[in-house]
């Protein structure tokens, strides 16, 4: 389990006035790891008979293994957290800090659980917020154009003439040098490569300005769409994604860098995606924008890779986690960051969030007081002109039952 570096706890114990300074003192500052060969490892008394130890038959309240007490288990999220200070705020409270360590016992039994501690009010656990150096603990995250390992091989129909074009479409001459550019920045990012094989499939393509002076180069796959054969994987929808945030309070929104280039095709798949420009053929290395089953891979591989960790959804490129507080939000934001690390996934950083309150996700405003319409779609359609003819109504039409 995946757990806080850092643990802050305050403490009122007005509330129990048989608690004396010591005891607390002793309590927080018990370290098995000292001391192991004096202490039972089953119910942390001094050293005794295991046959005559009071957890030999006990069931433990958290792991449900037999033979060692609660506040020994190692299994439970605090068990491996080491009181490093203690400060008296007063005569009735006090506040301490834990630091976690991959040693043993390292909390005793305490005076009450910390789930009944807060239910009455008088624990709070608050972790360091972990977005506050996101960057610095996971900096292979954010670097780059991250790739997994499997490769993904496009399955067409073979029985269907291939379609191939050998004059490129014309480009604009004041947009030719940004075209050349932003091939070599695809081949340096190692999504694209040139083709001087013969292929029998080769698409043209089309070039759209963007509004920072860059090109954005689509490829036409129409053709090679209509053959292929899709993965038929369910994307799950939005209804039922937004369900499972349901009484969240914190929320996290991860999005994946260039999401569909950072999936590998296989050597074969690569010389489907051929295309033709002023500069020569080239062909994709990673799944290209326009293959009709590139979604439904790309869906299905994430689903499987996140699968098992609590309060995260993903919906295409969008990875959200969602938790009742900030604990345990911390909690299930460090697992997924593991998770993505290990996989070679890197995300966006312009365009994650963390810890907040609520976020935009999917055209909806999600937050603890539920779910509303985004007011920037709103405003699209409220002051979206009124349809003169039967391609604007139909244009109207589809944007209001989006």
């Amino acid at each position: 389990m995946i757990v806080p570096s850092q643990v802050y706890v305050k403490a009122n114990i007005s509330m129990l006035p048989d608690v004396t300074k010591s005891a607390i003192d002793k309590a927080l500052f018990f370290n098995d790891s000292h001391d192991k060969h004096d202490k039972c490892l089953w119910c942390g008394h001094e050293e005794h008979d295991k046959k005559a130890c009071p957890a030999r038959n006990a069931v433990c309240n958290y792991c449900s293994s037999k033979g060692q007490d609660f506040g020994f288990c190692s299994n439970t999220p605090w068990s491996r957290y080491e009181a490093t200070s203690c400060a008296w705020l007063s005569q009735s409270s006090f506040q301490a800090s834990w630091k976690y360590n991959n040693g043993r016992y390292l909390c005793p039994s305490t005076l009450l659980s910390y789930q009944a501690s807060f239910r009455l009010g008088l624990v709070k656990f608050t972790v360091c917020e972990i977005s506050k150096d996101i960057q610095g603990t996971y900096p292979s995250l954010f670097t780059g154009l991250g790739k997994l390992e499997t490769e993904y091989y496009i399955k067409i129909d073979r029985t269907v003439e291939p379609y191939s074009v050998t004059t490129p479409r014309r480009v604009p001459l004041p947009l030719i040098s940004s075209v050349k550019a932003e091939l070599d920045q695809f081949q340096s990012l190692d999504v694209m490569m040139p083709v001087q094989e013969s292929t029998p499939w080769c698409a043209p393509i089309v070039v759209v300005p963007k509004s920072n002076s860059r090109v954005c180069i689509c490829v036409d796959l129409t053709r090679l769409s209509r053959v292929v054969q899709r993965e038929r994987h369910i994307i799950p929808s939005v209804d039922h994604v937004l369900g499972q945030m349901s009484g969240a309070q914190v929320f996290t929104k991860l999005d994946a860098n260039s999401g569909l280039h950072q999936m590998a095709l296989s050597r074969r798949s690569q010389m489907l995606t051929t295309f033709i420009t002023p500069f020569g053929r080239f062909a994709y290395k990673r799944i290209s924008f326009g293959v009709s089953s590139g979604p439904e891979y790309f869906q299905r591989e994430m689903s499987h890779n996140l699968e098992g960790l609590d309060g995260t959804e993903c919906l295409m490129d969008d990875i959200v986690i969602f938790s009742r507080d900030q604990v345990e939000h911390d909690i299930r934001v460090r697992a997924t960051m593991e998770k993505l690390t290990a996989l070679g996934i890197t995300l966006n950083k312009e365009k994650c969030e963390f810890s907040k309150s609520r976020i935009e996700f999917v055209g909806q405003i999600v937050g603890r007081n539920g779910i509303t319409a985004s007011p920037n779609k709103i405003s699209a359609i409220s002051t979206m002109p009124p349809p003169k003819d039967i391609h604007e109504l139909r244009r109207f039409m589809g944007m209001v039952n989006h």
